[in-house]
């Protein structure tokens, strides 16, 4: 036991350190050509008011989360202490190291409860947690990625209180959710997702139904903790920005059936992604989760991690406001289980193991190329998105070429393994 927690540890930390590297390249490369999200300016002035606001004690702070009420508190309040500084949202996108770095630790925590161990765990939640879709919105003052990086700690969390037995991780899982509720206006239809997915595994458990309730009132006191002063604060500014700006008559929406709303939704979100990047995490994906549906100790947090992404995606199905990073929470789930697919060791069948290890070998190849052309790709089409591309060209003549020349090389590089 000892030995398997001390190289569980060995691997979370490897995975924070690739993904903090990553970080800082992706960060680099964003700070020499420009930013590339408009919103980064007007948190970064809520950051801004918010240090001003916490010179002057506790009060202040509230009536600070009070005039910003449709805007989630948590983020600027972290950055605080840095737009003290300087406000410019080149320093205060640092606030999001600690996200980065609860994210890969978080998706270690996952893969091992799929299974995986050892370098392939290292790897994976390497991997998973510096992947293009997600790096690109860590790269910015935004409040998409640390909602994603909550959602999956929480799930992380919940793995580790074994159904909600252990106390301690039990107050975590709540923890996450309090902080997810805070993350973002929309924090709560994660939330609600969550919830919901660990409500239908309660209820496949059996035995220990007091050890577990125990467990649900600690997550559940947790939460209200900590999400309760700002949303007794500013809740009522949020919930009318939430009614007005997703269902209400408002630039962001327009009238849709429910199955136009979640084919816009899955298009919104794939573009955002990059079309190639989204159709190689989905397919990856699937092929994880049904691998993991074979096995009995891996059922489970597939379960759990596929539940959870298709209930936050079917609550932003319900708005027509495509947002900006709505689905990130969705789109890190599933790339832990695509990381899952890809480092899981192949099935061993008579006579063609070695086959097996081939084919997994070419699999990582085209997975690796493949993410690494979509990273340009992305922060390619955000930059655009806000107008900050200087371009000004709605075409992407050299993220085609080089999608190209990657998806050649891998050609190659498969055909020779």
């Amino acid at each position: 036991m000892g030995t398997t927690t001390r190289s569980s540890r060995r691997a979370a930390a490897i995975a924070c350190a690739v993904a903090l590297v990553a970080f800082l390249v992706v960060l680099a490369a964003r700070w020499q050509h420009g930013f590339a999200n408009v919103d980064d300016y007007l948190y970064a002035r809520q950051a801004h008011e918010f240090a001003r606001a916490l010179a002057n004690g506790p009060a202040a702070l509230v009536e600070a989360w009070r005039a910003f009420g449709q805007n989630a508190p948590l983020v600027p309040t972290l950055a605080a202490p840095l737009a003290a500084i300087d406000p410019s949202p080149h320093l205060l996108t640092l606030a999001q190291l600690p996200f980065v770095l609860l994210l890969a630790a978080s998706c270690t925590v996952l893969l091992r409860a799929l299974g995986l161990a050892g370098a392939r765990l290292a790897l994976a939640a390497a991997a998973a947690a510096s992947a293009p879709p997600l790096l690109a919105w860590a790269a910015m003052f935004h409040f998409a990625f640390p909602s994603a990086a909550l959602t999956v700690a929480a799930l992380a969390a919940y793995m580790l209180s074994r159904g909600l037995r252990s106390l301690v991780a039990s107050a975590l899982f709540g923890l996450a959710i309090g902080l997810l509720c805070v993350a973002r206006v929309i924090g709560p239809l994660y939330a609600g997702a969550l919830i919901a997915a660990v409500a239908g595994d309660q209820l496949t458990r059996h035995g220990d139904w007091r050890e577990r309730l125990r467990g649900a009132l600690v997550a559940c006191s947790s939460a209200v903790l900590v999400a309760t002063p700002w949303w007794a604060a500013a809740g009522g500014s949020a919930l009318r920005y939430l009614t007005t700006a997703g269902y209400g008559e408002s630039p962001f929406t327009h009238e849709a059936g429910l199955l136009e709303r979640a084919r816009e939704r899955f298009d919104w979100t794939t573009t955002e992604t990059g079309w190639l990047v989204a159709c190689v995490v989905l397919a990856l994906a699937a092929l994880g989760l049904a691998r993991a549906l074979r096995n009995d100790r891996s059922r489970r947090p597939a379960l759990l991690m596929a539940i959870t992404a298709l209930c936050a995606m079917t609550g932003l199905a319900t708005s027509t406001n495509a947002g900006t990073g709505f689905a990130l929470p969705a789109i890190a789930l599933a790339v832990c289980l695509a990381a899952f697919a890809v480092a899981a060791p192949p099935a061993r069948r008579s006579g063609r193991p070695a086959a097996g290890l081939r084919g997994l070998r070419a699999l990582c190849w085209r997975v690796s190329l493949t993410s690494a052309a979509g990273l340009p790709c992305s922060m390619r089409y955000l930059r655009q998105a806000s107008g900050s591309d200087r371009s000004g060209s709605s075409a992407h003549p050299d993220s085609s070429r080089r999608a190209q020349r990657w998806a050649a090389s891998a050609t190659h590089l498969t055909a020779t393994d």
